[in-house]
């Protein structure tokens, strides 16, 4: 019974190299503001673009884009290709295949295909 006296808060967490949960995380504003451009980027990187997925809903064809190089994903839905906030990069249109996405802007036309990850051959 006197071990369990012995017990003190400091011996059983230890918190070495840990962050403390009830202490305020704070974000600098500088950092905000870098995040908030990164959104809000008119043209994404089209080489850093990679098709995460095609999705057949009811109105139609939809596809998933990942930015590599922001970590962003885009949504190519109707033909407009739109940012994580659901709103319109201007510009920029594409069009949705089986396997593809054709992505066109005024300068630029890149198609982006998904992975064969796990895809194996029948014989």
């Amino acid at each position: 019974m006197s071990s369990a006296s012995e017990i003190t808060a400091e011996s059983f967490y230890k918190s070495e190299g840990l962050r403390d949960p009830f202490a305020a995380v704070m974000v600098s504003s500088s950092k905000k503001a870098v995040l908030g451009k990164a959104v809000s980027q008119a043209v994404p990187k089209f080489d850093k673009l990679t098709l995460a997925g095609i999705f057949l809903y009811a109105s139609g064809k939809q596809a998933m884009i990942y930015d590599s190089s922001t970590g962003l994903s885009y949504f190519l839905v109707k033909g407009k290709l739109y940012n994580q906030k659901r709103k319109p990069i201007p510009g920029v249109s594409g069009i949705a295949q089986d396997k593809q996405v054709t992505l066109i802007a005024s300068n630029k036309t890149v198609t982006l295909k998904l992975p064969d990850k796990g895809r194996k051959e029948s014989r």
